[in-house]
């Protein structure tokens, strides 16, 4: 059954996937959003609830690795550079135009990775919750 879940969700999801990273000029590093597409709709394929928000940690874990670079050895500066480079890769969307070169912009790149594990995150647990 839960394999279904997978199905449904995995086409949205990339759509999801492509209309963030149309933000982006040129389309550089696309295998990072299809990994976090799929480290945020992988919970929902889990049979049990409480297993599913114990994969969702995780899987909350390994997206800031990839969106912002973090050393997880070190979580208190892992913590410190998720929030600074959300807060500035978000207030730059105010100072620079759309699409933007994601080579130039890190930050912006990063808040554009999270926004796609986010509503796949949404996408996934609303169909694993039907």
């Amino acid at each position: 059954m839960r394999s279904r879940t997978g199905l449904v969700s995995l086409v949205p999801g990339i759509v999801i996937a492509a209309a963030w990273i149309g933000l982006e000029q040129p389309r550089v590093g696309l295998g990072r959003a299809a990994l976090l597409m799929l480290l945020a709709l992988a919970p929902a394929l889990l049979e049990r609830r409480s297993l599913r928000i114990v994969a969702l940690a995780v899987s909350v874990v390994a997206a800031a690795k990839v969106a912002f670079g973090i050393a997880l050895l070190h979580p208190v500066r892992a913590v410190a550079r998720v929030g600074s480079g959300f807060r500035d890769g978000f207030l730059d969307f105010y100072d620079n135009r759309v699409p933007f070169d994601p080579r130039v912009h890190a930050d912006m790149r990063s808040v554009v990775l999270v926004a796609v594990f986010g509503f796949a995150v949404a996408l996934g647990s609303s169909i694993a919750a039907r």
